[in-house]
């Protein structure tokens, strides 16, 4: 243990202690800080790695710390006692860190290792309490805004099936005693925005390789991003304001991704 912080009850509120990893062989990857053997004051290991030293011994003792910082030559690591269970923490890699040389790198890992972020002033909050809080306010206003634009989205598509159906199709739709259709546009509407929200989300991450983002010919031709920015077009004919190209374009995008391209072979298509 290379030190410990207390708050005004002289509880340990910071525990510093050192990752030694034990000699490599040649060729063997080098070991995670948490896989290292914590060692006893003769130097010798005293459980088999930190891992189980922090959920065994360091966390659950009778006045565990509300952090660990553990030191290890190549990575830090900043662990908070509440989010342990998770395996939720802070890393910091020192090569990556110190090779660039890069300034806003180096303001980053002050500001969040740092004993202000860390250890509260007296009768103020820690700068990660700060942001912890604040992340969690932002999470549920973005819940909160994502649950009504989806409801609305959904009414959107709903009212304007009953529009097609009604203004189009000659449907008598409100003549029906059944509740038939009801569970039926509601079911199908939501699907559609499932769909939706999916190929958001992929054309979002480009990384994980589900949507070929890159390509111009999906890019200019296929993609909700395409369609996203057609939407900010205004509509000034009968022609366009009745058009379906929205519907059209999206029912394909959703044929190619449930069949493929080149086409796989017949499938039951989506519904």
């Amino acid at each position: 243990m290379l030190g410990v912080y207390r708050d005004a009850n002289a509880h340990p509120l910071l525990v510093i202690a050192a990752a030694v990893a034990s000699p490599a062989a040649a060729g063997d990857e080098e070991a995670h800080p948490l896989q290292c053997a914590p060692l006893g004051a003769d130097g010798r290991p005293v459980l088999s790695d930190w891992e189980e030293a922090l959920t065994k011994a360091v966390f659950a003792d009778d006045t565990p710390p509300r952090w660990v910082l553990l030191v290890h030559h190549e990575t830090w690591l900043l662990i908070e006692r509440g989010k342990w269970g998770r395996k939720a923490l802070l890393s910091f890699n020192l090569p990556e860190l110190f090779g660039p040389r890069d300034e806003r790198q180096f303001r980053a890992f002050a500001a969040l290792a740092g004993a202000e972020s860390v250890l509260p002033p007296s009768g103020g909050t820690a700068l990660l309490d700060t942001l912890d809080d604040s992340s969690h306010k932002h999470a549920f206003e973005v819940s909160t805004d994502l649950k009504y634009a989806l409801r609305e989205c959904i009414e959107l598509i709903g009212n304007e099936a009953i529009r097609y159906k009604r203004e189009v199709a000659k449907e008598k739709v409100f003549e029906r005693n059944d509740i038939d259709l009801a569970d039926q546009l509601s079911r199908e509407c939501l699907r559609y925005m499932y769909r939706l929200l999916f190929l958001f989300y992929v054309e979002a991450r480009p990384d994980l390789g589900y949507a070929p983002i890159g390509a111009e010919a999906y890019l200019k031709g296929y993609s909700l991003e395409h369609l996203r920015e057609l939407e900010q077009m205004p509509l000034t004919t009968a022609e366009s304001q009745e058009g379906t190209y929205f519907h059209e374009s999206l029912k394909q995008l959703f044929s190619l991704i449930w069949e493929g391209f080149p086409r796989r072979g017949p499938r039951r298509a989506p519904r």
